[in-house]
This record gives C-alpha cells, structure tokens and sequence, in this order.
C-alpha cells in the first residue's frame, strides 16, 4: 500500500442580484435563487470537466482506445464493425465495465447500423429497433448512459451537446474509496458535499445596492487507472 498527494484547484462561482431587482420579492427568497442559479452554473462547469476528462483519448491506455476511420463509423460507413470494435476494446478493459456513457447522437449512430440491427431483430418481438436495455444485455454492461444535454460553451452564441457526438466511452466505476476505478473525483470536506457558500452585500452596485452570492469549492478530478476504461472515436462520421 502506497500514499499519493494531489493539490486541490480552489474553484469559485459568483453572481450578483442589485437590491433594486429584489425588491418586488422577500429578500430571503431572492437570495435562495441568486444562490441556487449561482450552484447549478457552478455544478454544471464540474461536470463539463467530467465529460472532459471522459471523452479525452489520451486518459486511457493506448491498447484502449479504438479510432474509426470515415469507412468505419457506425451510421452507414461501409467497413463499420460495431460489435468488432466493442468486444475489442471491452476485452482490452483490465476491469469489467459497468457503464457505457454517450451522446445521443452516438446513441443513434449505434441504432442505425445494419449490423446491430440484424442481430436485435433476430429476437422474439423485435423488429431492430435497438434500446439502451439491449444495447447493454448483449455486451453485458449494466448501466447505458445516453446523455441529452446541451450547454452554452464560454464565448458561444449557440447551444452544444455536452458529450462528443463522435465517441463512445467505457468504464468501470467504483464508488468504494478503498478500490480502484477509472476516475475519481476529490473534493475537500466542507459545507454540505464539499460545496461553501459565501454571500455579502456591496453598496456601490445601482441605486441601492447588491447581494452578492459566491458558491465555492476544492476539488480534483484524477484517473487512478487508465487501463479501467476505454473510448472509441469515430463512431459516426
């Protein structure tokens, strides 16, 4: 058994509402909306890091990362191989995977190729179209993440889907500090989850005033074991 220290990134969220705004409202309920808008921007940037971390190649091990040329992508490339490239990669894993974390638009890439279709037609009261149930039975992952969400990236004008439209990420997560997993996040214990809130009032903004709410937190993202987890790109063009 060995001991290894991270450094914890202090990070810190802040927003502001003038006492000129608040006044239509109580001012305790004006403050626990500055406060919980302020905690899901705040919430949502760590889970942009997350998806960051997950769908960057380099996080894990050369042997575990599949790169679909334009032939090979899914949704109608003519050299596409799905299930080749899944049992590829799943057996290169070192640990069972236990979640398989796309975006919608990777989702639907895997649910019009003519392969997997072919074999989720094959079954009693099927006529290929493919669920995340399926999806999961066949390549014996329990948990299929498809995720929907859109964001406004910093300097943007127009929404983006969270996840890569592009790649598929496999993983084994274990939420047992003592066992190893292919990403942990740490975060220092304060406030309620590692989450503080700091809140002061500052004269100088408009005509009365503003309530200022600052949402802050330490935290660190790691991956303990790249060999943990797997990611194949190109899975549409």
């Amino acid at each position: 058994v060995s001991t290894v220290n991270f450094t914890l990134e202090q990070r810190a969220l802040q927003d502001h509402q003038t006492r000129h705004d608040a006044g239509s409202v109580p001012m305790f309920a004006s403050m626990a909306r500055l406060v919980e808008k302020t905690s899901r921007k705040a919430k949502r940037q760590h889970e942009i890091r997350v998806k960051t971390a997950l769908m960057t190649a380099t996080n894990y091990a050369a042997a575990n990362r599949l790169a679909n040329s334009t032939n090979e992508n899914w949704n109608g490339g003519s050299l596409a191989t799905p299930v080749q490239d899944m049992l590829g990669v799943l057996g290169a894993m070192y640990a069972p995977c236990t979640h398989a974390v796309m975006s919608l638009e990777a989702w639907q890439a895997a649910q019009q190729n003519d392969e997997i279709r072919a074999i989720v037609a094959s079954r009693m009261s099927n006529d290929g179209l493919l669920s995340s149930m399926d999806f999961g039975l066949f390549f014996g992952i329990e948990n299929v993440v498809i995720d929907e969400q859109r964001y406004t990236a910093l300097g943007a004008s127009t929404q983006s889907r969270l996840y890569d439209s592009d790649k598929i990420a496999l993983l084994h997560v274990n939420a047992s500090p003592n066992a190893r997993t292919f990403l942990r996040n740490y975060m220092f214990r304060q406030g309620s989850g590692g989450f503080v809130v700091l809140s002061w009032f500052d004269p100088s903004f408009g005509s009365k005033g503003a309530d200022f709410a600052k949402v802050a937190y330490d935290q660190h993202l790691v991956v303990p074991d790249s060999t943990y987890g797997a990611i194949i790109s190109g899975v549409r063009a």
